[in-house]
């Protein structure tokens, strides 16, 4: 298990009473990748940029209600997977919370409490382990299908350069895709993932016309006359508008991942332009999501190297 536990990334919320370095060091020392934080609202900036398998709470580190820094956590990162550390008498209390991300309840009051923590990471470290090799074939398999679907993907594209070239336009592809989709699945059921997936889609087709927009499995496509530039500002509109819509239907916020490629400017082969779209979006979503990228221009000489992070 040590050799393996550097894979995954926790996340402490500690009180005040509580040694910060030496916390780290006993949980770095069993081989986790730890940050240790004391103020919730540093904790909840450094959630927007990565992605840890648990959040291990302190309850006495809170500063709202817990229900509050639940929302926010959950607002942040859907479905994310939390422990607690808090005293006997409030476990009634988190008990309630095992429907929203609560994983275990520690006694602080009992001897030997970062031990005990380990042993609950062990256990939910090897849930998560076999969670992650589900989440990898479950992305694998949209690209088995869009292998399939290459060559009419490539028709397609063909035709709009055509047009993009007789009337001297830019052409870009996008691939999008929702983030934590295979989270979302295990937590909400197949019937939301596709209901939000569909959403995804009919928020592209209002932005850039349906004729512009195709889906396959968990990604959707979209093929337009608009430079990177352009493409990224609706990108932006389009991800504001499916948290507003996920907020309103679901009671929770999604984000999406995207990758972008512009015709003679990251590549000069339709074959080009749909592949290095496709990886940028699946290296986005590897990264912790909610992000966009975009190949380096083939006039830098690296042929579609992967990609740059936008934010």
């Amino acid at each position: 298990m040590l050799n393996h536990r550097s894979q995954g990334l926790v996340c402490f919320l500690i009180g005040p009473d509580q040694d910060r370095q030496g916390f780290s060091q006993f949980f770095e020392q069993a081989g986790f990748q730890v940050q240790v934080f004391k103020n919730p609202s540093v904790l909840f900036d450094y959630l927007k940029e990565f992605k840890p398998f648990i959040v291990v709470l302190d309850t006495s580190a809170l500063r709202s209600k817990l229900s509050q820094w639940v929302s926010q956590l959950h607002m942040i990162r859907p479905q994310q997977a939390w422990m607690a550390q808090a005293p006997i008498d409030q476990y009634p209390i988190l008990s309630t919370y095992h429907n929203r991300g609560l994983t275990e309840f520690i006694s602080a009051d009992q001897l030997y409490l970062q031990q005990r923590t380990l042993w609950a990471l062990d256990r939910e470290f090897e849930i998560w382990s076999l969670k992650q090799k589900t989440q990898l074939d479950f992305i694998e398999k949209p690209k088995q299908v869009i292998q399939k679907q290459m060559k009419t993907l490539e028709n397609v594209f063909e035709q709009f350069k055509r047009e993009a070239e007789a009337k001297h336009r830019p052409l870009s592809y996008a691939v999008l895709g929702l983030d934590d989709q295979k989270e979302i699945l295990d937590f909400w059921g197949e019937a939301i993932l596709k209901q939000a997936q569909e959403m995804l889609f009919q928020v592209s087709c209002h932005l850039w016309g349906a004729d512009h927009v195709t889906s396959a499995e968990s990604f959707v496509s979209v093929i337009s006359f608009q430079s990177t530039s352009q493409i990224l500002s609706t990108l932006q509109t389009l991800q504001d508008q499916i948290q507003i819509q996920g907020r309103e239907k679901f009671g929770f916020k999604f984000s999406m991942s995207g990758g972008v490629s512009e015709l003679n400017v990251h590549s000069q082969k339709t074959h080009g332009i749909l592949k290095l779209s496709l990886e940028a979006c699946k290296k986005m979503q590897s990264k912790g999501g909610g992000r966009v990228g975009v190949p380096k221009p083939i006039q830098e000489e690296s042929h579609g190297d992967l990609p740059q992070d936008l934010g």
